[in-house]
């Protein structure tokens, strides 16, 4: 989960451009909650869609409280001020079905002297499953909450 999560805030970085700082726009702190049904919703992935063109996106992760930190360039930097549709999404894992079979390396590139590259069962392996938040918040088409980022430091509380 981590991985995705850290995946998705990488791309949604590189999407906004990379340049000079010369090309940045002013970014203003912005922290807040995220609350499903009233209880913390942890590990969701919070995203800042700007609704003007010129302004970057923003990320964040929701940490075990529910509390996220947007980034747009640097770690924990905020968001540009301005109108933005927010999505909350939080992909959930599945045990992957117990199997008989090793996954191995069956070309042998390890050579003769390689200890074995076996990995045993693949039972308890993860895979991606659905969303445990309402599919409608996920999208830019679909999702109802829209924040307004200004000047300063921001606390941006978001109910689902």
């Amino acid at each position: 989960m981590a991985r995705l999560s850290l995946c998705l805030l990488v791309v949604g970085l590189l999407l906004t451009g990379c340049g000079s700082d010369v090309d940045k726009v002013q970014t203003h702190k912005v922290k807040g909650k995220v609350t499903y049904n009233g209880s913390p919703v942890a590990g969701a992935t919070v995203t800042f869609s700007p609704q003007e063109k010129g302004t970057p996106a923003a990320l964040g992760i929701t940490d075990a409280q529910g509390v996220y930190t947007l980034t747009t360039y640097d770690s924990g930097d905020g968001a540009a001020a301005g109108l933005y549709k927010v999505l909350v999404y939080k992909i959930t894992q599945a045990e992957a079905p117990a199997s008989n079979t090793p996954a191995h390396d069956a070309t042998g590139a390890g050579g003769p002297s390689a200890p074995p590259s076996h990995s045993g069962s693949k039972a308890g392996q993860k895979k991606a499953s659905g969303s445990l938040l309402p599919e409608k918040y996920a999208k830019v088409d679909t999702t109802t909450i829209n924040k307004n980022v200004v000047g300063g430091d921001n606390e941006i509380n978001i109910e689902l």
